[in-house]
């Protein structure tokens, strides 16, 4: 065993020492400082190869060193408008009432917000991103990545996405949600929903938490049950509150949705109608304050005979006033708390105040 043998192996020790530290650069040129280099006075080849061996300890210590300095993946950049501002977490996007405004993604995908319509970036992902649609319609073209994660929020319900291709509508005055599916597949929760729903290529969905209403179907199947979900949501939330008799011709001008499957009725025709006054049951109330939502649908917190308080999950009619009906959930005579919710949790002891109905 030669000298350049003892060498070879003491450098083979030494890489194996300068791991397990993490002050790699300094204890690298000290160590190669103390070895004893043999004199060579003929041959050179052992100096190559220890120049070598030595070149490789460094290089080896060296990318020890500069591995754990990786840098975490980059969330998607996105622009905003034709313009190409760039958007951020909570930046919210208002398109004009005459034209849409385009959310373009870093990863390819691309939010169309058409016209009087509000949506916010909640969260940015490497891969993905969080959108939250305020009102409105919006155009999704997600793109199909290895790994990709979308989620779409609309009022109480969620829209999970991998790629595809859609457009989400939600109007909150009318508690209505409608999603197209033209590509891929989706995956839907809250309230009538449940939990990841799933939605294919070419169905349609329209929901609502308030009449706890879901209808899904073919695009085409489903365009009257579009029309009737909207107008029964828009009898409730925007009925007249009183019909007013014009007094030059003591006539009363009403509005009134009338199925018409067989085409009877036509536009300008002249009917005769005989309207009869319906007698409404009692309907139970809550005040709208104690109504509360999330994406499994609407609830209230009742204060029990222990004075505990409960979460109530509740099936809710129409606005009369500052109240709401409320067609399961709750019982006459129980007390919903209607001040002071973000202060209590459910199993909490309160002492509660009984508040005068309006009226007496």
């Amino acid at each position: 065993m030669t000298r350049f043998d003892d060498l070879g192996r003491q450098i083979a020790r030494e890489q194996d020492a300068l791991r397990a530290h993490s002050t790699v650069r300094t204890e690298v040129r000290a160590r190669l400082d103390a070895l004893e280099l043999p004199e060579v006075k003929r041959r050179t080849w052992p100096i190559a190869l220890g120049a070598t061996a030595t070149a490789g300890a460094l290089a080896f210590a060296l990318s020890l060193w500069l591995w754990p300095s990786a840098k975490a993946p980059m969330a998607l950049a996105v622009t905003i408008g034709d313009e190409g501002r760039p958007g951020t977490t909570g930046t919210w996007v208002e398109a004009p009432s005459a034209s849409a405004v385009a959310m373009r993604f870093s990863d390819g995908t691309v939010v169309d917000v058409q016209p009087s319509s509000r949506a916010r970036i909640a969260e940015l992902r490497p891969n993905g991103a969080h959108l939250l649609l305020e009102n409105g319609l919006a155009q999704v073209n997600v793109k199909h990545l290895p790994n990709a994660a979308w989620r779409v929020s609309a009022g109480p319900f969620a829209v999970n996405v991998i790629g595809t291709r859609f457009d989400v509508r939600w109007t909150p005055e009318q508690d209505a949600f409608e999603l197209d599916l033209h590509e891929g597949h989706v995956e839907i929760s809250g309230c009538v929903f449940g939990q990841n729903y799933a939605l294919n290529a070419g169905q349609k969905a329209v929901a609502s938490c308030r009449q706890g209403r879901l209808r899904v179907g073919s695009q085409a199947e489903m365009q009257d049950e579009t029309a009737a979900l909207g107008d029964a949501a828009l009898d409730d939330a925007a009925a007249p509150e009183v019909a007013a008799v014009d007094p030059q011709t003591d006539s009363l001008i009403m509005r009134a949705t009338i199925p018409n499957p067989d085409r009877t009725l036509t536009d300008g025709q002249f009917v005769t109608a005989i309207i009869r006054e319906r007698q409404e049951a009692p309907r139970l109330v809550v005040p709208q304050a104690a109504l509360q939502v999330d994406q499994s649908g609407y609830y209230v917190l009742v204060v029990n005979d222990q004075h505990k308080v409960e979460q109530r999950r509740v099936q809710t009619g129409p606005q009369l006033g500052t109240d709401v009906v409320v067609t399961s959930g709750v019982k006459e005579g129980e007390q919903v708390i209607v001040d002071g919710i973000q202060k209590v949790r459910p199993g909490q002891v309160v002492q509660a105040t009984i508040l005068q109905a309006a009226g007496g």
